[in-house]
């Protein structure tokens, strides 16, 4: 492995890192404001404690540095899955249409601060939709369970 594919994978799970700028971090890490942040990468891996790694000196930032939860690291539906406008997993489960027309039409007017709220220092509609997307399916699931294993629509063959 090369050595720029070596810091972009962290050393904590060997996962894949995003890029974050200096200002994700030094809003987040209350212990690292003020100091030079430059070149921290994102790990999202939900097993891994490792939030931020820098390879050059080995910095290392786990989740319990962090000024908040980070949505890929943790299972509580209350969980924020949109930091700017305060919008969490069972919010996204109980209605994703109106969280996501929130997101969208205040991002349009400029409300959004994802640099400096998200952990990964991007937008979070990816995994707003992500979040309903899956939402759907296990509504979807638990119709096709109740209906009975071999529904006819499922499978073809119909109950009994």
């Amino acid at each position: 492995m090369l050595k720029g594919e070596t810091e972009r994978r962290c050393p904590g799970c060997g996962g894949k890192t995003k890029a974050v700028k200096a200002r994700t971090v030094a809003a987040l890490v209350p212990s690292r404001a003020g100091q030079d942040n430059g070149g921290f990468r994102f790990c999202p891996g939900a097993d891994c404690e490792l939030v931020y790694t820098r390879g050059r000196d080995d910095a290392r930032v786990d989740s319990g540095a962090l000024s908040v939860v980070v949505f890929q690291k943790s299972t509580d539906p209350q969980r924020l899955v949109c930091y700017c406008f305060g919008h969490t997993v069972a919010a996204v489960e109980a209605d994703a249409e109106a969280v996501i027309n929130d997101i969208e039409s205040k991002c349009g007017r400029g409300l959004d601060a994802c640099e400096t709220r998200n952990p990964q220092g991007r937008c979070c509609l990816g995994h707003v939709r992500r979040v309903a997307n899956l939402a759907g399916e296990a509504a979807a699931a638990g119709a096709v369970a109740a209906e009975g294993c071999c529904s006819a629509h499922v499978c073809g063959r119909g109950a009994g």
